[in-house]
């Protein structure tokens, strides 16, 4: 028991339970900016093997663009690419 209170009070600690478009929100609005919006821009492919991209506008400004299998995919990936923006 004792290992499990460990490794659950390292994981809220470490913020894992965050994710990118969580962190991305958190960031921005820390600096005042309006909540991200996530815009799809394309879709292709047949119903059985949709592929979408999306771009991830911050204060009407493209800051990542993604692509996935679905569109939370997508999300998640241009959310990434705009948290790289952010950090460094």
């Amino acid at each position: 028991l004792p290992f499990a209170e460990k490794t659950v009070e390292r994981t809220v600690t470490q913020n894992k339970f965050s994710d990118a478009k969580s962190k991305l929100q958190e960031i921005v609005q820390r600096g005042g900016g309006e909540a991200p919006k996530y815009v799809i821009t394309s879709e292709s492919g047949p119903d059985h093997d949709k592929h979408f991209e999306c771009d991830v506008l911050v204060d009407n400004n493209v800051m990542g663009h993604g692509s996935g299998a679905s569109k939370k995919a997508a999300e998640k990936a241009a959310a990434e690419q705009a948290l790289s923006y952010f950090e460094n």
